[in-house]
């Protein structure tokens, strides 16, 4: 079973007014009286506005009122027993209180799951900040073994150097030695 959604026609006090052959203020008095068979809303300015399907129900009040003459009472009768459709007038007072409840609890529901994303971000954030933290050490540690290493190959580089000229120097006071004492003397 489909079922098609059904969107209502508003019609003006006075567009309706014309298609039943009277005044608006009758149509407006008219929906005001027989309210439960009239589906309308009242905007701005006291304006009316009535549902296209109700059309038929002024067209018959009218013609109750005009050619019969009948009273309120005899109306509302004969509008029951020919079966038109009868409306049910909300309170929209209670009906946006209701609501207004409604969107506050689940605005309240909406700031616990808030608080809870809140929470699982901060978790996140703190964590990827941890990480950070422990991969700049791990830099630094590999940059201080980095140092260490080019220190340890400059001193051993250094202690090369110092040792390849005190061979040299050792091998000039080896060759001075081999020498005789009186060419040493005047040599210098």
């Amino acid at each position: 079973m489909v079922r098609e959604k059904h969107e209502l026609i508003w019609l003006s006090a006075e567009d309706i007014a014309k298609q039943v052959g009277v005044s608006s203020m009758t149509i407006k008095r008219n929906c005001n009286t027989y309210e439960e068979f009239i589906l309308f809303k009242q905007g701005e300015k006291n304006k009316y506005y009535i549902s296209s399907e109700c059309v038929d129900v002024l067209k018959f009040i009218n013609k109750l009122r005009n050619k019969k003459n009948a009273p309120h009472k005899e109306i509302l009768e004969v509008l029951d027993k020919e079966g038109f459709k009868k409306y049910i007038a909300v309170d929209m007072e209670v009906v946006q209180e209701n609501t207004s409840k409604q969107t506050l609890e689940q605005t309240m529901f909406t700031l616990d799951e808030v608080r809870k994303i809140v929470a699982e971000e901060l978790e996140k954030a703190m964590k990827d900040q941890a990480n950070k933290k422990d991969e700049q050490i791990m830099y630094l540690m590999r940059e201080i073994q980095d140092l260490k290493r080019i220190m340890i190959e400059e001193k051993q580089a250094i202690l090369e150097i110092d040792s390849s000229e005190q061979q040299v120097n050792n091998e000039e006071v080896q060759e001075i030695k081999k020498e005789s004492w009186w060419r040493r003397m005047w040599n210098r």
